[in-house]
């Protein structure tokens, strides 16, 4: 070896032999940090677990908030019992301690109130639409049954014999409740209204159609007997027809069987009405 190859050996560095406490000491550095950091929170399960956790406890905290006063207590203090369990457990995990065991309980509960919170919400979105359905149709059926009993006395003044049908009043079933069940049983009385005030109009009107009906044949068979020259045949039962009109309440039955007395009278004469 020259001088040059001397001198170029000797400018490389010597590898320097690290004493074995020094590799134990970088070790118990790195660890001690490791620890640190997962006690601070920045363990990638750990930490996303409990933050997991803290966003679906103020999310419980707002549908608690939703909840009408009167029935919010047993969810106030659901939730209360999740925020002290979840408190206790961050706590535990920045002082060290092991809460594996403790989340998945704590997860599977808070979960369990946020489902029931939900469907609850959701009853309560239904409950207020069907209240005001159900105040609606309240507000419908009262002016259908004030229409309906006029209807009724107009037919017992007008027609004898007359349906006897009761009218119901849909303000008799109270107001409209709030809870659902209440409400649900409140909508299948309004039904049955419903249902009452229909048959009613459908009967009385029909007695007062029979009426106009009969009024209406015995002017026109008149008429035609007239036309025909066979008017003095049966004017007795005419002028008999015309005082039963003029009678109130009109007598349907025998109003009926002197109007087919001369509808019949006419058809033998060969004269249509």
């Amino acid at each position: 070896m020259g001088l040059a190859g001397a001198a170029r050996h000797a400018r490389r560095p010597v590898p320097r032999r690290v004493p074995a406490g020094g590799c134990r000491l970088s070790d118990s550095l790195a660890s001690s940090l490791r620890s640190r950091l997962r006690l601070d929170g920045a363990d990638p399960d750990l930490a996303g677990r409990l933050r997991s956790l803290r966003q679906q406890v103020e999310r419980i905290a707002d549908q608690v908030a939703l909840i009408p006063g009167s029935r919010r207590s047993s969810a106030a203090s659901a939730h209360a019992e999740l925020d002290r369990r979840l408190t206790d457990v961050t706590d535990r995990a920045a002082r060290g301690a092991d809460v594996g065991g403790l989340l998945a309980p704590l997860e599977s509960r808070a979960a369990t109130i946020e489902r029931d919170l939900i469907v609850a919400a959701s009853a309560r979105a239904h409950a207020k639409a069907d209240h005001a359905q159900a105040t609606r149709e309240v507000a419908e059926l009262t002016a259908r049954g004030q229409a309906v009993r006029s209807l009724a006395h107009r037919a017992v003044a007008s027609v004898t014999p007359s349906p006897r049908l009761g009218v119901p009043d849909v303000t008799a079933l109270g107001d409209v409740p709030t809870e659902p069940a209440e409400l649900s049983a409140y909508r299948e009385r309004l039904g049955r209204v419903e249902r009452a005030l229909s048959m009613a109009h459908a009967e009385y009107a029909a007695a007062l159609d029979r009426l106009e009906d009969l009024t209406e044949r015995a002017r026109r068979v008149r008429a035609a007997l007239a036309a025909a020259g066979s008017e003095d045949a049966m004017s007795t039962v005419a002028d008999q027809t015309a005082a039963v009109l003029e009678d109130r309440p009109t007598d349907l039955t025998r109003l009926e069987a002197l109007v087919q007395a001369q509808e019949s009278y006419a058809k033998t004469m060969g004269v249509r009405p």
